[in-house]
């Protein structure tokens, strides 16, 4: 990521070169996801449900105008819909399939960017930021950055449609560069 270049050169004077993390190389996966089902759901792939994200969280649905749908490890809590535990195959499609994606994991905005979702990223603020921050910057898309649910609730950006066909040349030439990198440092010939 970004700011890991700048610790390198910094650091040890040290050039690295950015590639995308491997899930971005490809387009989508139906392998994994299967058939995909479409739902008026908001999936909310949290690691850190605060107490923000408690309080705030039933504010955020009811603008969006969608329940939300809790998608990882939680407790039964009243006025959501619940996937508890979802195996890898189950939680690629409910995100590929949901109408709007909340989450403050890197992977979780990976995929809403792959399945060209509607998404609102919530940093954590414990210091493993970085890689959500800087992909959200090389796609030109730091307007679905949001320190809380909080901060969410005060505007209406994180509402507005996400125009993927201005995204797709910042993604197409990350992808282009991080493959041709790849490919030379692993020093592979085509035939």
């Amino acid at each position: 990521e970004l700011e890991g270049a700048k610790i390198l050169k910094e650091t040890f004077g040290k050039e690295a070169t950015i590639v995308l993390d491997p899930t971005l190389l490809n387009d989508s996966y139906p392998e994994i996801s299967g058939k995909v089902i479409q739902r008026k759901e908001i999936v909310c792939y949290k690691l850190n449900k605060t107490q923000d994200f408690w309080n705030y969280m039933p504010e955020v649905a009811k603008k969006a105008g969608l329940p939300a749908l809790l998608l990882n490890h939680n407790y039964p809590k009243k006025g959501y819909k619940y996937h508890f535990n979802p195996t890898v195959n189950q939680w690629v499609s409910r995100i590929a399939g949901a109408a709007f994606v909340l989450t403050d994991s890197f992977h979780g905005v990976a995929f809403s960017i792959i399945y060209r979702k509607p998404f609102a990223a919530v940093l954590n603020h414990n210091g493993k930021d970085s890689r959500l921050i800087s992909l959200l910057k090389l796609l030109h898309l730091e307007d679905r950055l949001f320190n809380n649910l909080e901060e969410m609730t005060k505007t209406d950006r994180w509402l507005a449609t996400i125009d993927y066909k201005k995204v797709e040349p910042y993604l197409n030439e990350l992808k282009k560069q991080s493959e041709n990198y790849l490919l030379e440092a692993l020093d592979y010939k085509t035939i």
